[in-house]
């Protein structure tokens, strides 16, 4: 069967003996899975590289920014990821730091199977949100995720109503990315969610990936 087709693009960022750090695109999953196996990042940078690389982390097929793969297995748990640093654009304007202290769970979507939400008996999620700027009812944010949860950003920022601009799954309705997966047309500001992973700090060592042009243009 015919893999979709992904933006393959990346950049390298970062490397030493034990670590490889690239920024990748919006449209780009890290793993092997479901309809991806050839067309990943990871298998990508295997072709590339000529041995087996292996993520640190998770970040989501249409959030861009930095992934940093060990490139051995026993490397993966030494890897110090000290501190994550996000920039996306939220719907609607935030004015002040805001730090969303509320746990996260799995819950059934309207259209889709499972969703992450907040809900009483979900494990303990942080997300602190500063805005950067304003422009078009849309918010430039530096998000800062205290905690590691699947879609933690996503569904944090959908529980205060400013959810992620372009993002399917966690917009004003979870049937977008219903009719996303049956190939459908979709009216949206950006083809993808507008998030990207814009800083970390790797056992010392400080990398940035700047804002991709697509999402720098949604506020002008």
């Amino acid at each position: 069967m015919t893999e979709p087709i992904i933006d393959s693009r990346f950049e390298t960022l970062y490397e030493d003996a034990d670590f490889l750090a690239v920024s990748k695109s919006g449209n780009c999953p890290v793993h092997e899975g479901g309809l991806f196996y050839e067309n990943s990042l990871t298998k990508l940078l295997e072709k590339k590289l000529g041995y087996r690389v292996y993520p640190v982390y998770r970040l989501d097929k249409e959030t861009s920014g930095i992934i940093v793969f060990a490139k051995s297995r026993d490397k993966v748990k030494k890897a110090e990821i000290m501190s994550k640093e996000y920039l996306g654009v939220c719907e609607g304007i935030i004015k002040e730091r805001i730090e969303i202290n509320e746990p996260l769970g799995e819950i059934k979507g309207d259209n889709v199977n499972w969703k992450i939400a907040v809900i009483p008996l979900g494990k303990k999620a942080v997300t602190i949100i500063e805005p950067i700027k304003s422009k078009n009812n849309m918010t430039l944010l530096r998000i800062t995720p205290l905690t590691g949860r699947q879609h933690q950003i996503r569904a944090h920022l959908k529980h205060i109503n400013h959810s992620i601009v372009g993002d399917k799954l966690y917009g004003d309705s979870d049937k977008n990315f219903k009719d996303y997966l049956e190939g459908k047309k979709l009216t949206l500001p950006i083809n993808r969610q507008a998030l990207h992973m814009h800083k970390i700090i790797l056992n010392g060592k400080t990398i940035i990936s700047p804002l991709p042009k697509e999402i720098e243009e949604l506020l002008n």
